[in-house]
């Protein structure tokens, strides 16, 4: 892949937050003042708290798809690579990186399958949509500290979006943090 300069467009969206012709004009601005070449959009889920078991990513805190490949196609208009990154946050404003469940000091491991099934179903999702619009590079997660132990359900995670989209794949690890990501050199 070729070196990237790129910009970071509305990672945090809600409904129609990339929409329309603001948004397309935020873009031109954007890659004029930065000369970025690349963009990477970050279509979102929600769940309620780090500790919550469901995600949501088609209601109102979250872009809806059409959107999102509306926006891609002006990008690459633009001439812009694009990557997306679907990434999950809490409502409650606990940074992601704190997604666990543990009851003091005792793992709940009968909450990680509910969990992982649905963001599975989320990363499956914009991995199919990512094929469909010829998305460069997709980025399966942003700074999951307490999600990355488990090796299994990652591997099996990075299967699932495998079935689905063929291009490159990454994931973004929180600062310092490349070598505690046991499932990441494999598939890199």
């Amino acid at each position: 892949m070729q070196p990237v300069h790129g910009i970071n467009f509305a990672p945090f969206s809600q409904r129609g937050a990339l929409a329309g012709e603001a948004a397309r004009a935020e873009l031109r601005r954007m890659q004029e003042l930065t000369g970025a070449d690349t963009v990477i959009f970050c279509p979102a889920a929600v769940q309620a708290t780090p500790f919550s078991e469901e995600m949501d990513f088609t209601g109102a805190h979250t872009t809806a798809d059409e959107e999102l490949l509306s926006i891609t196609r002006a990008a690459k208009d633009l001439g812009l690579r694009v990557f997306w990154k679907p990434t999950v946050n809490c409502l409650d404003g606990t940074w992601r990186a704190r997604i666990s469940f543990f009851d003091h000091d005792v793992p709940c491991e009968s909450k990680w399958g509910p969990w992982f099934a649905g963001y599975t179903a989320f990363q499956t999702h914009f991995a199919a949509l990512a094929r469909q619009a010829g998305i460069e590079l997709l980025i399966l997660g942003c700074e999951m500290t307490q999600t990355e132990h488990r090796e299994a359900e990652w591997r099996a995670l990075i299967a699932s979006v495998r079935s689905v989209y063929d291009g490159a794949i990454a994931y973004n690890c929180d600062k310092y943090g490349e070598e505690y990501v046991p499932w990441w050199a494999p598939w890199m």
